[in-house]
């Protein structure tokens, strides 16, 4: 049931992923004149997308008590 839910989770943040981030590019290269800002947005979805996985992870532990479940 849980993984239903990762799995539910990740394939929405991809389907975000793929609606904003050409928008997002565009409005930046724009905005610099040319492709040096995209490092800025990479950057910041890369920092955005870690804290939601360790915040998925830190509720995760909470639920089973703080035993890190194996990988399966």
């Amino acid at each position: 049931d849980e993984i239903a839910i990762l799995q539910g989770l990740l394939s929405q943040s991809v389907h975000i992923g793929m609606v904003l981030g050409p928008p997002l590019a565009a409005i930046c290269v724009t905005w610099a004149g040319d492709w040096s800002m995209m490092r800025w947005l990479v950057l910041i979805c890369t920092i955005i997308g870690t804290l939601v996985a360790a915040a998925v992870r830190h509720d995760d532990q909470r639920e089973l008590g703080g035993v890190v479940a194996a990988p399966a």
